[in-house]
């Protein structure tokens, strides 16, 4: 059987066999494989297609090909998130109690 790895451009990737020389029926056969981005990757979905294809006897032997997808997001910022809840919470609070001592005269 041999292992067929189609990454998006610019990617690169190591297995640790892209061939197998036999596999008997019932059996399984690990095979781990290592994506490395490019430099600067931005956000968004990146497809990775799985292809194998084997032998029996003389007649050619195609497996389902297997799209993988990889969703690479942005970081959240927690600090500053928090920092413009916080600034909206304390705005409205702060109109709140102004309106409340307008309404009071």
């Amino acid at each position: 059987m041999h292992l067929s790895i189609l990454p998006p451009v610019d990617w690169s990737y190591e297995t640790t066999s892209d061939t197998i020389a036999r596999i008997l029926p019932g059996e399984k056969e690990p095979i781990t494989i290592a994506l490395h981005p490019p430099a600067g990757l931005g956000v968004g979905e990146y497809d990775i297609r799985i292809e194998a294809v084997g032998w029996v006897g003389n007649e050619q032997v195609e497996a389902q090909e297997k799209d993988i997808i990889i969703r690479v997001e942005a970081r959240a910022r927690i600090v500053r998130n928090a920092l413009v809840i916080g600034g909206v919470i304390a705005l409205v609070i702060g109109v709140a109690v102004v309106s409340i001592r307008a309404s009071r005269r």
